[in-house]
């Protein structure tokens, strides 16, 4: 199964193409691989962004387009490996930016993470209770890394001045090597960003879900999501030996 960014936002993907936010100082373009499109992005910290979705680094798009904006699924890869895979292996990198391949599941429904040295108390504290909730309605479980190359790198960063909206950034699926979940703080006029809805949500992104599939900001995770998640993370990919919660 595959998820595309383009047939899932539909028309908000037509609108991208032609606005990005209007607090964004910096935009910019690119073609999107597989597809005869091209999107617009801010440019955030050297970063492609979309609304809060990590693209890559801009850097790499201009010179080798937007990735494929799709997310397969792992266990499916694993059980019949089409010719993408082989590409993905071959461009396993472990920079800190997502590689220009398209982005998986997590292999046996894990989601290996890592606190960086920015995070709050706070950040880990919503981050840990949204892992949690996740863990006690889902198949999917969360890991805290070790040597793993391919991982979460979970910080806290100050609110952008130029994009005061933003409340955290995370790339959608695992791309390979390290790769980014930010929260901000103070965060916005309208409340804080470190809160346990908004660490899920941006969680949701690192497992591999765009929009469409997340009901935003609800205290707990909806049927309609769980249904999602245990779609593209059944219970026969789970890890025997996964930790029953995040510690």
């Amino acid at each position: 199964m595959r998820y595309f960014l383009p047939a899932l936002l539909g028309a908000a993907f037509d609108a991208a193409i032609a606005a990005t936010p209007p607090t964004c100082p910096q935009t910019a373009s690119a073609p999107i691989a597989n597809s005869e499109r091209s999107l617009s992005y801010c440019v955030v910290d050297g970063m492609a962004v979309l609304d809060d979705i990590i693209l890559g680094s801009h850097d790499t798009i201009q010179r080798q387009g937007l990735p494929p904006l799709e997310v397969l699924d792992w266990h499916l890869l694993r059980e019949n490996p089409p010719d993408i895979a082989a590409g993905q292996r071959a461009k396993r990198q472990t920079s800190a930016q997502p590689s220009t391949s398209s982005a998986t599941t997590w292999p046996r429904n894990t989601l290996v993470y890592a606190f960086d040295r920015l995070a709050t108390p706070m950040t880990r504290q919503v981050i840990l209770q949204a892992m949690q909730g996740i863990e006690s309605q889902t198949h999917v479980r969360f890991r805290e890394r070790t040597t793993e190359a391919d991982y979460v790198s979970i910080s806290t960063l100050q609110t952008k001045a130029e994009r005061p909206e933003l409340c955290g950034l995370a790339t959608v699926g695992r791309v390979g090597g390290r790769q980014r979940l930010d929260l901000f703080h103070p965060g916005p006029s309208w409340g804080s960003c470190e809160t346990t809805p908004i660490a899920r949500h941006e969680l949701q992104h690192a497992l591999g879900f765009y929009h469409n599939d997340i009901d935003s900001w609800k205290p707990g995770l909806t049927a309609r999501e769980i249904k999602a998640i245990n779609l593209r993370y059944p219970a026969s990919a789970l890890d025997p030996s996964a930790a029953g919660t995040p510690g």
